[in-house]
């Protein structure tokens, strides 16, 4: 049987066979990112987290590590996504392993990778390059973290990016207390003024998750919940919501 070791560098020789034909290096000013980069699931739950890309060309293959905590969530499957195929299709292929990187100890990832079929085959972006799937079996809070980010052109060049974009999952229930964006314990106007600092003057994010500050649970952190903060410290308007519940 063959085994493990084999199997990946001979995806890995089908990888560089495949990029082989000439053409131009491309740098890039965009990002590779999960999306979206935070999601909160209840116990059990599946649900599916992408990889894309933004303001990135000539993009013909790309491999990836990704780390989580295994003990809140585990992938169940991966798979590309259309944007990420030519006209003869694409190559992928996922597994679960340990690699050492610089400086650390044997870390267990996901390994991710894929390359377009046929010389002169790219593809533009944005896009999302692939769908991973993952099952919640612990509550807490899990990164999903690139432990390493390549996207290679037509000659095998890595694609140079600003940089790789992490996310989070939450399984709830959990101790975050939400309204609470500036983490001192407590909600009241302090939290207001930093959300309105984070949103309009470049201030730091909520923390110690950027979701404490969506006060009032509609996905995103805007000045609405700056709003509503104000109205429940100074009108009696609702709390800050939870989403666990």
């Amino acid at each position: 049987m063959i085994s493990y070791r084999k199997l990946r560098l001979f995806l890995l020789l089908l990888l560089t066979l495949a990029s082989m034909a000439h053409g131009q290096t491309s740098d890039s000013t965009g990002n590779v990112f999960i999306f979206p980069e935070e999601k909160i699931v209840g116990l059990n739950d599946t649900f599916s987290l992408y990889i894309a890309v933004d303001t990135v060309i000539d993009v013909k293959s790309y491999f990836f590590d990704i780390e989580v905590d295994t003990t809140i969530i585990k992938m169940i499957g991966a798979a590309k996504e259309p944007f990420f195929n030519g006209p003869s299709g694409a190559f992928f292929f996922w597994t679960d392993t340990t690699h050492v990187f610089s400086g650390t100890q044997p870390t267990y990832v996901y390994e991710l990778l894929a390359s377009l079929f046929g010389p002169l085959v790219n593809v533009d972006g944005p896009g999302s390059l692939l769908r991973m799937t993952f099952v919640a079996v612990g509550h807490g809070a899990s990164g999903v973290v690139f432990r390493q980010s390549d996207i290679l052109d037509e000659v095998n060049v890595e694609i140079a990016m600003d940089d790789s974009l992490n996310g989070l999952v939450i399984v709830c229930p959990t101790a975050f207390m939400f309204g609470d964006a500036d983490f001192s314990g407590m909600v009241n106007i302090s939290d207001a003024v930093y959300l309105i600092s984070y949103i309009f003057a470049g201030g730091p994010a909520p923390h110690p998750i950027k979701l404490v500050g969506d006060a009032d649970c509609n996905g995103t952190i805007t000045i609405s919940d700056a709003v509503y903060l104000i109205n429940y410290i100074f009108a009696g308007g609702p709390a800050p919501c939870n989403p666990c519940d």
